[in-house]
């Protein structure tokens, strides 16, 4: 076996990548096949002919891998477009949401504050009428006032 012959075939089990090793043992095999028919033909146009013919095939499948690969590039970045446009729709919707439960919260807010300053007047007058009664001394026990305060609520 002929030197070149022997450091083709050998530097297939030099790499660690088995698929890499597989790959490149083929390769090895194939240029040994030429080799082989190079020697053994005789003919040098024969063997650039199959040179030619082998380099096209590659290139044909190059392209074709490239075509496939950017088939798929383009296939993740449309599913990578519409997840955006989900994730933009359901952040707009929590905006909504956010913006409504914002409003409610005011609305109660502005209420619960009308409703505080309606108690503090009602207070107020309870106070002064309790003053009233007193100062007329028509019943200075406000137990006995049917109508008492008892920090919140009056009760009858």
């Amino acid at each position: 076996m002929s030197p070149v012959l022997c450091e083709i075939l050998l530097s297939g089990y030099i790499t660690t990548s088995s698929i890499w090793r597989r790959t490149h043992l083929v390769q090895s095999f194939s240029v040994a096949f030429l080799y082989w028919l190079y020697y053994n033909s005789g003919s040098e146009e024969d063997l650039r002919v199959l040179i030619e013919q082998r380099k096209r095939k590659r290139m044909i499948s190059n392209r074709e891998s490239a075509g496939r690969s950017r088939m798929r590039k383009q296939n993740h970045l449309d599913d990578l477009a519409a997840h955006a446009a989900q994730l933009q729709a359901g952040n707009h919707r929590l905006a909504s949401a956010i913006d409504m439960a914002t409003r409610y919260y005011l609305a109660v807010k502005t209420q619960n504050s009308i409703l505080k300053d309606q108690m503090d007047e009602l207070c107020h007058r309870l106070r002064s009428l309790d003053e009233i009664i007193a100062s007329c001394g028509i019943n200075s026990d406000p137990s006995a006032c049917p109508l008492t305060f008892d920090g919140f609520l009056m009760n009858p």
